[in-house]
This record gives structure tokens, C-alpha cells and sequence, in this order.
């Protein structure tokens, strides 16, 4: 069976690596290159506006999926990287803006989308989310029909991000938490197929 809970900084060596490994297999990091992690992943994963919810097997405790979240406030969040200007627009037009980024499973697990959708449970009917009214990500582009599901739509458009070379990238974002909670949980509900969602 599958434990959903928050990881801390004891968890950050198997979550990168988990990270590198989705990215390598979905074709992000060419083969023969060495893996790496974004330069900027060390700075949000040190903050305290980030939380960072993560998948174990309970019987092996192997770790099978993860996800981040990061509060806007004083060190700025992922996005401002890549899409700097997009990020500020909305800051100034909401009140609290998050980021969901680092979304990650492992691929022998994605079967069902059972981890993808306790991942995302967690983050966004957690404490720490129910003050927060705009949600952002930067995803690759394939995967936009299910964020679409969760009510995200297209902001911009970048050809590469993350620092990678093979990994174009939609800025996308809920505004004014537009996202349904409680029992209607749509990406419970709808059959959409997420065997390809990682990171």
C-alpha cells in the first residue's frame, strides 16, 4: 500500500533523485549527459514557505512519488526564473500566490493514478494552501489537458525551462482558488488517463 505524508530535509537526496530519473526517462536530460538538478531547486528547498509532500511503499518504504509547494513571500518562488514577468503580474493581482512544482512519479507506479491524485490531495487540502488564492506550475506541454481538469489554464509559453535542454514548458495557473475541495475532488472523479504525468 501507498503512505501519503510531508517530507522534510531528510527526504531531499531521494526526492532529487527520484526527479532526475523521471526526467532523464521522459527524454528532459539527453542520454550521456549526467543528471542534474536546477540550480535554483537548493535555494526552495531551504525555505520555509516550502513544503514538500512525498509517496512511500509502506511495505518497502521505497519512495514512488513527490511533489513541492512553495508560498509566495520574500524569496520569490520557481517560476520567477522562467517566467519572471508573468509571476510578478500575478502577485500583484492576487493575495497569496503557490507554486506546485517538482511533480514527480515513479514510473513503474503510475498505473491507476492512485499517487498523482494523493499528491495533489495532500498539497492542496492542507493547512498551509487554505489561504491561498492563486496556484501556478510550469509544466510540460503534454501534460496540460489534465491541469486543465483542475481548472488551470495557459499564461506563457517557453520553448525550454528548468534549465534543461529537451523540456518545453506552459506556465499555467487557477486564479482565485477556482479549484474544487472537499468531497468534489475532480481529478478524483474524472477517468483521464495520467500514466505519463511526472514532474
Amino acid at each position: 500500500d501507498i503512505v501519503f505524508c510531508f517530507g522534510d530535509l531528510s527526504d531531499i537526496a531521494e526526492v532529487r533523485e527520484l526527479e532526475r530519473l523521471e526526467y532523464r526517462r521522459a527524454g528532459y536530460i539527453p542520454p550521456g549527459k549526467p543528471g542534474h538538478t536546477p540550480y535554483y531547486r537548493d535555494h526552495f528547498d531551504r525555505i520555509p514557505e516550502t513544503h514538500i509532500m512525498i509517496a512511500r511503499k509502506k511495505s518497502t518504504g521505497q519512495l514512488v512519488g513527490t511533489l513541492s509547494v512553495t508560498l509566495d513571500g520574500s524569496e520569490g518562488l520557481p517560476s520567477d526564473i522562467d517566467f519572471p514577468c508573468e509571476t510578478e503580474m500575478l502577485r500583484q493581482e492576487t493575495l497569496l500566490l503557490a507554486q506546485v512544482w517538482r511533480f514527480a512519479v515513479d514510473s513503474e507506479h503510475r498505473r491507476g493514478a492512485r499517487i498523482a491524485h494523493g499528491l495533489m490531495s495532500l498539497a492542496l487540502l492542507s493547512d498551509f494552501a487554505f489561504d491561498v488564492t492563486t496556484v501556478v506550475a510550469t509544466i510540460h506541454p503534454k501534460h496540460l489537458d489534465f491541469y486543465r481538469l483542475l481548472g488551470h489554464e495557459p499564461i506563457a509559453y517557453q520553448p525550454c525551462a528548468f534549465g534543461l535542454v529537451s523540456a518545453p514548458a506552459i506556465f499555467i495557473g487557477i486564479v482565485e482558488r477556482r479549484f474544487t475541495i472537499g468531497n468534489e475532488r475532480p481529478w478524483e472523479q474524472n477517468s483521464h488517463p495520467l500514466s505519463e504525468l511526472a514532474a
